[in-house]
């Protein structure tokens, strides 16, 4: 993960569901990695068009057997202020993003979410969408 960068195309033309917090993950941050990867799961057929990426947001390597977990979860570190600036209330670590295929902020999750709920939501966003 140090220096890993993740080319844009990558991402381009998909829905990403991204979590930002500490690579020390506290009780928190694997129940919100857990629910983006049941929600993406959830969608059936149409999880294909999204992806999931954590944005780890200090130095701390994430442990390996978390990371096994959830494989297909993509995992970037970034501290820079005017990328994370762009996630309001991301410095809490409660929250999961939905970022657009054209790469644009969809939406913000409450910080204690319902999974049922996110799974509805996105399944009528997917419906609804003419993109990714």
């Amino acid at each position: 993960m140090a220096g890993q960068k993740i080319p844009a195309q990558d991402f381009k033309g998909k829905w990403t569901l991204v979590y930002l917090g500490g690579g020390g993950c506290d009780n928190n941050c694997e129940t919100r990695l857990y629910f983006m990867r049941q929600v993406r799961t959830a969608q059936g057929p149409e999880r294909e068009r999204i992806n999931r990426l954590w944005v780890v947001t200090d130095r701390t390597v994430p442990a390996t057997p978390l990371l096994e977990q959830h494989p297909g979860l993509r995992v970037i570190r970034s501290q820079d202020p005017s990328f994370l600036a762009q996630f309001v209330g991301a410095e809490t670590g409660n929250h999961i993003y939905m970022v657009d295929p054209l790469g644009n902020l969809m939406m913000r999750f409450p910080s204690n979410p319902d999974p049922s709920l996110m799974i509805k939501d996105i399944k009528h966003l997917l419906k609804a969408s003419q993109i990714g």
